[in-house]
């Protein structure tokens, strides 16, 4: 009989269609294979009030799952990439990803169909840098607040008439069947993604050499690429959970590979932005330092550190 890979997950509806979809794909490529999902709800599952900053960043999504990899109580660990910090602890790895979703980040309004309808003053709850300083660079004039939750708790903030509207990622929508309450898709040009936006990552201990053998067919090399090339540019510019930091890395075909990115101060009245290109047979690493090169040279690094500082 064959051992089971008992998978780790959170227990929010998105992670749970995460860790699904990863279940399934790995049960397709080895039918004979079993996976078993472990649930471990993280500290920002648990405390959804206190700011994401105070809890430690984006990585409270992550941190129990990664212990209870370290600890073997779970042979793999299912993530949105997005939520992964720039390093991870040693002793773990990202061994695969498959195909990337939509990118975009999608506006849920009480009135109105676009981010134009909003009035004057009308509050948007988000919790995200990025998204806030993308917001006041096109809309001064609205306010923001800060708001937790998973994306149902958010959409229910929406109508509840806390705040006017909310921005989420349109692909957590789509997964959940949410995508009919999309007011809004708000354009790549004016709303840059977070890095690993649209990726499920799945991690593993370093030294599984069967997992990360078993893994592969479930691998997407496009979007294995991409995920590479924009952590790596996290890495570069040591660009935390406070950053306001767009990037979004693409293959144009498969001879080139472009990356763009954005780092804005974070009420929206400052921003640098950078795209290259580079052949497609270079390591992501590169492309990555490229782009991370240029914004420090025109600045970048003092408009992340008023992240950290805020």
């Amino acid at each position: 009989m064959i051992e089971p890979i008992r998978l780790g997950t959170r227990g929010s509806a998105l992670a749970l269609w995460q860790a699904n979809t990863i279940r399934d794909l790995i049960i397709q490529a080895h039918p004979e294979q079993p996976v078993e999902l472990l649930i471990a709800d993280s500290q920002g599952d648990k405390d959804q009030k206190t700011p994401l900053a105070a809890l430690g960043g984006t990585g409270v999504f992550v941190k129990q799952l990664e212990a209870e990899l370290l600890a073997g109580n779970v042979d793999l660990a299912v993530h949105s990439a997005k939520d992964l910090p720039a390093s991870m602890p040693t002793g773990l790895e990202l061994a695969a990803a498959p195909v990337r979703g939509v990118v975009n980040d999608a506006l849920i309004m009480s009135n109105g169909n676009s981010l134009s309808d909003l009035p004057t003053g009308s509050v948007v709850g988000t919790s995200s840098p990025r998204r806030v300083a993308s917001l006041k660079h096109i809309r001064p004039d609205l306010k923001t607040v800060n708001i937790r939750g998973n994306v149902q708790t958010r959409i229910r903030k929406v109508d509840e008439g806390e705040v006017d509207a909310t921005l989420l990622a349109l692909v957590g929508l789509q997964r959940l069947g949410l995508e009919s309450r999309v007011n809004d898709t708000l354009p790549l040009h004016q709303f840059l993604p977070a890095a690993g936006q649209g990726i499920v990552a799945v991690q593993i201990r370093a030294d599984d050499n069967r997992l990360q053998k078993l893994l592969q067919p479930i691998n997407h090399k496009a979007t294995w690429k991409c995920l590479i090339a924009e952590r790596a540019l996290l890495r570069r510019l040591n660009a935390g959970c406070h950053a306001a930091l767009g990037a979004l890395s693409t293959m144009q075909s498969e001879e080139q590979m472009q990356m763009s990115a954005r780092v804005m101060s974070l009420d929206g009245s400052e921003m640098i932005e950078f795209t290259a290109s580079v052949k497609a047979g270079i390591a992501p690493e590169s492309l990555a330092d490229i782009v991370a090169d240029h914004l420090t040279q025109q600045g970048a690094e003092r408009l992340l550190e008023d992240g950290v500082s805020s």
